[in-house]
Order: structure tokens, then C-alpha cells, then sequence
């Protein structure tokens, strides 16, 4: 039973060694004369061990995040990432601050990030636009590439067409906007596709509003929402959402495809970071087709009823 927990547990593994090495060289220090290289041997297993042991801690031990940082972690890839994951995420993005009016993405120029935007003041809106025609506003905890990302892994290995430089392009202007705005929102004026009232609720995700514009033709495929409610205090305390609000500026993280390529890479994490970050940009793409595909239903409906 106990060797069945070792092997569960390498950390435990790894000191248990330890212990046995050390006890193992004062015995030989009491009982007989010691060798140099024998004291060379073990000292050297000690150190490989502690190493291994150490790295094994790290891991289990989460990093400590800002305050920004854990607001993020706890709202969007808390159930996709561990802290140390999303520390390591992190580490590769850059942190953008928009304080006028500025182009995030613009048609034509090539796909080579991909974004999150964290906080949008209410001074200030991020609207998409599309052959000079403003098509919907974002709303906070949106993506930006998501859908430009999902096209690219379905043309093959993201790795290969990334250092190719092979990535497309943006079809559609991403643009922060600094302007009063009124706080009442009508359906006019909230976003082609809204999921921020997305609640967890016993294991499912349930989207409670969704609006569209019915007007335009023009489909959002570039803002996905996700909010997730959280219901202890302890992680409201966490989320710490009137320091991140306070900032009057947009903030967008920013993620490079060559970073995230490196960082799939890693010996350690990359596989699974690669993987669950794709998990969680497909929830996002899969909400969008079955939103859009509603909104389709509606015309139809509403197509027929006038026929």
C-alpha cells in the first residue's frame, strides 16, 4: 500500500529517497570508514533528487498572481487552467494599454495574435467593423482571433504554418473607441452576440440572454463572452473586481501565435496547456455557431411569417 503511493506521488517519492540517502551515509560515517567516492556518489543522487523534488513543489505550490492576473485566472481559464499553467500563460503575453482612440487588429495585416480584452472603462467602447460598417461592440472578457485561430487549426499543424508564416489575415477591424456613451443599452446598441450573462450552474453552462441585430447580415465571429459567476466569497474576494474596474484605461492582453507555438513546445506543460487552451477557445467558437445558428432560425421564422 505504501508503494502504491509513492508511485502516485512523486513528490513524496523523491523525499523518502532522500531521507534513506542521508540516513544511509551517517551509518556508513559511524559504523566503518567511507569511501570519497562513495560520499561523492550519494551526495550526487541527493542533489538530483532535491532538483527533481523541487520542480515537483513548484507545481504544486501555486505561483502568486496580481491582482489583474487572478481576476482574469478566476473569471475566464480557472476551470481550464491550473494556476502554475496560467502563470506560465501569462508570462507570454503582453499587456496592452489604451488610453485614445487605436486600432487593435486591421483588415489586410496578417493574424499573428490573439487577444483577450480584460477591463473597457465606461468611457470608452472596442467595436468591430466590417468594410467600413460597424457590425458590433465587445463587450469585456471577449476574444479577439478566436475564429481566425479555429480556421487555422483546421488547415493543418498549427506549429509548421505558424513558423511558415502562413496564418491569413484579418478580415474584420477591431478598434477601441474612447466616447461618453449612455448607460442604457437597448437591443440596438448591445452587441451582435452577448454571452456575458453566461452562468455555471450544476456543471452546465446555461446562456441566459443572447442579442442580435437583426438589420445587419453581418455575423460576429469575433467577440465570445464567458463570464462565469463565482459563488463563494472567498473567490469574489479573489476576483477583486473594483480594483480592476478603477483603472480608467483598456486593457487587452495580448498572445503571439510564435510565443504560443514556443510555449506548446515546453517539455513539461506544453502538451497540456496547448490542449486545454484550444478546449477552451473551441467552447467559445462552439457557443458563437450555435448562437449564430439561431439567429438564422429567427430570420427564417420571421421571413416566413411575412410571406
Amino acid at each position: 500500500l505504501f508503494l502504491s503511493f509513492l508511485q502516485r506521488n512523486q513528490l513524496m517519492f523523491r523525499l523518502v529517497i532522500i531521507s534513506a540517502t542521508i540516513f544511509f551515509l551517517f551509518n556508513c560515517f559511524s559504523f566503518s570508514p567511507v569511501f570519497l567516492d562513495t560520499i561523492l556518489m550519494h551526495s550526487s543522487f541527493i542533489i538530483i533528487n532535491l532538483l527533481t523534488a523541487y520542480k515537483l513543489f513548484y507545481k504544486i505550490v501555486p505561483p502568486e498572481l496580481d491582482k489583474e492576473s487572478q481576476w482574469v485566472y478566476n473569471t475566464t481559464f480557472s476551470k481550464f487552467l491550473t494556476k502554475s499553467q496560467f502563470y506560465k500563460l501569462s508570462q507570454t503575453s503582453k499587456r496592452r494599454v489604451y488610453r485614445v482612440n487605436s486600432p487593435i487588429a486591421l483588415t489586410g495585416n496578417g493574424f499573428t495574435s490573439i487577444f483577450l480584452i480584460v477591463t473597457i472603462p465606461d468611457e470608452a467602447e472596442i467595436k468591430l467593423r466590417y468594410r467600413e460598417l460597424y457590425i458590433s461592440t465587445l463587450q469585456e472578457l471577449s476574444w479577439i482571433g478566436i475564429v481566425e485561430y479555429v480556421n487555422l487549426i483546421n488547415k493543418g499543424n498549427i506549429n509548421s504554418l505558424v513558423n511558415r508564416g502562413n496564418t491569413g489575415l484579418w478580415e474584420v477591424d477591431s478598434l477601441v473607441k474612447f466616447e461618453k456613451k449612455s448607460h442604457s443599452l437597448t437591443k440596438e446598441s448591445i452587441s451582435l452576440f452577448d454571452l456575458k450573462s453566461v452562468e455555471k450552474k450544476g456543471g452546465a453552462i446555461n446562456i441566459e440572454n443572447e442579442y442580435f441585430n437583426e438589420e445587419e447580415g453581418i455575423s460576429d465571429n469575433e467577440g465570445l463572452v464567458d463570464k462565469i459567476s463565482e459563488s463563494t466569497e472567498e473567490e469574489l474576494s479573489d476576483l477583486d473586481e473594483d480594483y480592476v474596474r478603477s483603472k480608467k484605461e483598456v486593457v487587452v492582453y495580448e498572445w503571439a501565435l510564435q510565443d504560443l507555438v514556443a510555449l506548446y513546445q515546453d517539455p513539461e506543460e506544453g502538451g497540456d496547456i496547448k490542449n486545454s487552451l484550444q478546449g477552451l477557445w473551441l467552447v467559445y467558437f462552439s457557443k458563437y455557431l450555435m448562437a449564430n445558428q439561431k439567429n438564422e432560425q429567427k430570420k427564417s421564422h420571421s421571413m416566413s411569417k411575412v410571406s
